[in-house]
């Protein structure tokens, strides 16, 4: 049975409900990050025997917490270990547990910022980090994602593709000691690596900014199938130039971005980011490529116009519309896979198909993995002259 992941909020459960979104095997999204005030994280609205709680236990509905890093500010948090156990015990594989966010393509936007890059192994500290970081992106936060602050200084400046790969699988690895991952990967499509760790689902993410959702998708379909375990699609609304993301309900979402001026990328209302046609298309093309589950980057309040009558926005009815459509569907049939692509064993992430010589934008001269490139490309990621200006993401086969 296919699972949506509906984000929790007190405020806007009652409407999920009466809208008919909620489905009977549909799991429960919590979302939490830096600017999340204590009485809404985790521990708080998660207790044992709270509403929440009790929502999840009466149908043992699947739990993702989104997330613990990645794709925004990392942030410090302790969640606590024996609620993390509770929900454990009560779930088991229905647990999902932590999205671990970009993980890699983050860690090289940290290290390839405009003034980060420049900073030599010596100016690599703390103090001057901060500093310059602050001069790039001012904001109340400082803007690293992959790692803490005492972290990136520990790890050094990596100067070669063994350095950068080591230190965020180290950080990878850490973050395991949390609790079950569920890796999201965008650009850096790492299921090898993540698989050899003992991951239980893979969710690429897919959206306006990343080409090639089918090269996400069938990539995470065929590893899934190899090892017995399932894989689903997280949506994400972003786009345009500038990058923005659309909202409805004013400027309240479940990242709070609204409540940081400085922040360096902007909601911008139902206009804003990329279109609801092609919401509707990612979702449909996740289903029907065989995700198990579906989650969103911005869904919570973005699937209504306002907080008086609650009734669906734009955003709303495409979702409304792709799960009653997943209702009315269960049973898609077995997916019959005519061709397949055998990637080598020392290409463990793989990334930017049209670029050969690279290995996680790092120089790497191998004829092999430039071979594997180059077919990969041409199988799923080529196509016919398309029309708009959102033509990456899905392309004409």
């Amino acid at each position: 049975m296919f699972t949506f992941f509906h984000t929790y909020s007190p405020d806007i459960w009652d409407a999920t409900i009466r809208h008919g979104l909620l489905g009977e095997n549909d799991g429960i999204r919590f979302c939490q990050n830096i600017r999340t005030p204590y009485e809404c994280t985790f521990n708080e609205v998660a207790k044992k025997g709270g509403t929440l709680y009790n929502i999840i236990k009466e149908n043992k509905r699947p739990l993702l917490i989104d997330r613990i890093q990645g794709g925004t500010y990392v942030y410090d948090y302790t969640f606590d270990a024996d609620l993390i156990a509770e929900y454990q015990s009560l779930l088991g594989d229905r647990f999902y547990g932590f999205q671990f966010h970009e993980w890699l393509s983050n860690y090289y936007s940290d290290t390839n910022r405009k003034n980060t890059k420049h900073l030599s192994d010596e100016e690599w500290t703390e103090e001057n980090i901060t500093r310059v970081l602050f001069e790039q992106f001012g904001g109340k936060y400082l803007y690293l994602e992959s790692m803490k602050l005492h972290e990136f200084v520990a790890a050094g400046k990596p100067h070669t593709v063994e350095q950068f790969y080591k230190s965020m699988t180290d950080i990878f690895k850490d973050r395991q000691r949390v609790g079950p991952l569920v890796p999201c990967d965008s650009e850096f499509l790492a299921y090898g690596f993540e698989i050899s760790q003992g991951v239980k689902h893979l969710m690429p993410e897919v959206g306006a900014q990343s080409a090639d959702a089918r090269l996400q998708i069938c990539y995470a379909r065929g590893m899934s199938r190899r090892e017995g375990m399932d894989f689903g699609v997280y949506y994400e609304p972003w786009g345009g130039n500038p990058l923005t993301v659309c909202t409805y309900f004013g400027s309240k979402n479940e990242w709070r971005s609204g409540e940081d001026p400085n922040a360096p990328y902007k909601p911008a209302g139902p206009n804003g980011g990329s279109s609801r046609s092609l919401q509707k298309r990612i979702m449909l093309y996740g289903y029907l490529s065989g995700a198990a589950f579906m989650s969103e980057e911005w869904g919570l309040y973005n699937t209504f116009q306002e907080g008086t009558d609650y009734e669906l926005s734009e955003y709303g009815l495409v979702k409304k519309e792709f799960l009653e459509f997943t209702r009315r569907y269960t049973d898609l049939g077995d997916k019959l896979t005519p061709i397949a692509a055998v990637l080598p064993a020392e290409l463990p992430v793989f990334n930017h198909c049209y670029e050969p010589d690279n290995f996680c934008c790092y120089p790497v001269k191998s004829e092999r993995l430039n071979a594997a490139k180059r077919g990969v490309c041409a199988i799923f990621a080529s196509g016919e002259e398309m029309l708009g200006n959102e033509v990456i993401t899905l392309k004409n086969s």
